[in-house]
């Protein structure tokens, strides 16, 4: 668990992998389980404070999967509020596209129509990291 989010995941080399592929770096989230909490929740603030979207008591479960076979890469549900990524393939950028979607729906009691949704998404992905 971190302060934003719930991850599930099967073994301890996907969430390995996923991290590395967030952060470049090698984590043993159990050595160092606050480093891994802290790259999530980084990420979901960032998206929220590049939205300006703060949704009360914010809270998204992520699924991990160790290997892409085919279709998305990463994907939202709005049925269940899920996140799902593929520990092989994520990157922060993906990660942080998704997560506005998350948010987009936790914050509007109507979301907007879904090709507003991935225009703010895009938004997100394209300046994670930038300044300002």
């Amino acid at each position: 668990d971190t302060r934003y989010a719930k991850v599930y995941y099967e073994e301890d080399e996907h969430i390995r992998e996923f991290l590395w592929r967030l952060s470049g770096r090698e984590v043993d989230h159990y050595t160092y389980p606050a480093y891994a909490q802290n790259r999530i929740d980084k990420i979901i603030e960032k998206v929220q404070s590049l939205l300006d979207m703060y949704p009360k008591n914010f809270k998204v479960d992520i699924y991990i999967y160790p290997k892409y076979k085919k279709g998305l890469i990463a994907s939202y549900s709005k049925d269940n509020g899920t996140i799902t990524v593929y520990a092989d393939k994520i990157t922060d950028n993906i990660l942080a596209h998704e997560i506005s979607h998350a948010i987009i729906y936790a914050y509007f009691d109507l979301p907007p129509p879904g090709k507003v949704q991935e225009i703010l998404s895009q938004y997100v992905d394209a300046h994670l990291w930038s300044e300002g």
